[in-house]
């Protein structure tokens, strides 16, 4: 798997969070490259926006601290429309690279993949990673696969800036208040709970991640269903092996958590689960 991770030269946080980013999938086998979204830019803009913020965060932080928040409850159009300006050389960037995921540390970075997305209809995995100590302005105009917010005290901040949707899944809810929900579940209907759990070669099938998973699932009623993922060519994953998702099962069984290994069907006809849809335009015909 091939990972584009997309940073901003507005502050040493965002590329902190970018490195460590890529070292966690270089573990894993992973080719990452790291981009400064800001060379999207025309330089002479790109220079104003990277000195500006630095000049800023140095001089008049409290300040700055405010406008940030007051930017918040603002219309972003004009923001995006800016950042969006990027799209082209950031599409020129994912072809020539074949990337297979873009992991967004910035607000102006993943504006401009959301412009791809929503322009060029170019659907890459997208993610994106709150790296600021504030709700960044804009958020609320981006679009993508899963929002990370790493800090609890931030979550509800990003929530009221309206920008989540039913696809997000368990958006920064955290997965404590998961397995907490799951038990009032139980207690309520005295049904057991099946947790679906997708296994991707090389991403989250690791020994370490099979305790992790353990552990937050220790004590709580119900079974894990383990699915190696059924290949999709567009998205560049692959499942792991039925020999791995059964090492994994009897790890999880040691630890006293139940657990079995969905059987495949169909996937040698596309036909299996999340293989039923339409080919992707290829990156050239967009780009």
């Amino acid at each position: 798997m091939k990972v584009l991770i997309l940073s901003c030269n507005t502050g040493g946080g965002h590329n902190s969070a970018a490195s460590a980013i890529c070292t966690y999938f270089e573990k894993m086998g992973c080719e990452c490259d790291i981009v400064n979204a800001l060379d999207f830019l025309p330089k002479a803009r790109a220079e104003f926006i990277s000195r500006g913020h630095e000049l800023a965060y140095k001089y008049t932080p409290k300040l700055y601290g405010a406008g940030y928040r007051i930017s918040e409850m603002l219309p972003q159009n004009r923001l995006y429309e800016q950042n969006a300006k990027g799209a082209d050389e950031l599409c020129k960037v994912l072809f020539s690279g074949s990337y297979d995921v873009v992991i967004s540390v910035h607000v102006f970075a993943a504006m401009m993949m959301t412009e791809l997305r929503v322009s060029r209809e170019i659907n890459i995995p997208s993610f994106f990673v709150a790296t600021d100590y504030t709700c960044s302005p804009g958020v609320s105009e981006i679009v993508a696969d899963k929002y990370f917010i790493p800090h609890e005290k931030l979550r509800e901040e990003f929530g009221q800036a309206t920008f989540f949707t039913a696809t997000d899944g368990n958006h920064g809810r955290g997965v404590a208040a998961l397995i907490d929900a799951c038990a009032r579940y139980y207690e309520a209907t005295g049904r057991r709970i099946s947790f679906e759990y997708a296994m991707i070669d090389g991403v989250n099938d690791h020994d370490w991640q099979a305790d992790l998973l353990a552990r937050h699932l220790k004590g709580t009623p119900g079974h894990v269903n383990l699915i190696p993922l059924n290949e999709v060519e567009e998205t560049g994953f692959s499942g792991s092996s039925r020999k791995r998702a059964e090492e994994i099962a009897s790890q999880l069984e040691r630890a006293g958590i139940p657990a079995t290994v969905r059987r495949e069907l169909g996937s040698e006809i596309d036909g299996a689960c999340g293989q039923l849809r339409l080919k992707e335009k290829t990156f050239e015909k967009k780009c």
